[in-house]
C-alpha cells in the first residue's frame, strides 16, 4: 500500500489486500492467544483537516488478554503479566501458523 492520511480514500485493490492481511492477522491471534476478545480502531486523518501528507492511516488491534484491576482501571494503563519467555513462546507459535 502507497502512503495515505485517509483510509476512506483506499482503492478496491488496496481494501482487498488489507482485508488478507487482516484475515492472516486475526488468524493468528485466534490461534497464538486462545481466540481472545479484542478490539480494533482505525486512525485516519481527521476529516476537516483536508489532505494532511504528515498523516498515515493505521490501524490498532488490542486483545484482551486479562481483566483489568485497579491500577489498569485508575490509569488506564494496561500492565502485562506475561513473562517474555511465555510471549516469545506465543508469537513463536503464531508465526509458525
Amino acid at each position: 500500500m502507497k502512503h495515505n492520511p485517509n483510509f476512506e480514500s483506499l482503492s478496491a485493490e488496496e481494501r482487498e489486500s488489507l482485508a488478507g492481511a487482516m484475515r492472516v492477522i486475526f488468524a493468528k491471534l485466534k490461534n497464538g492467544l486462545a481466540d481472545p476478545d479484542y478490539n480494533f480502531f482505525i486512525h485516519t486523518a481527521p476529516a476537516k483537516a483536508g489532505h494532511t501528507k504528515h498523516y498515515h492511516w493505521h490501524l490498532e488491534i488490542l486483545p484482551r488478554t486479562a481483566i483489568w484491576g485497579g491500577l489498569e482501571l485508575g490509569t488506564g494503563i494496561e500492565v502485562v503479566k506475561i513473562p517474555p519467555e511465555e510471549a516469545a513462546k506465543i508469537l513463536r507459535k503464531a508465526a509458525a501458523s
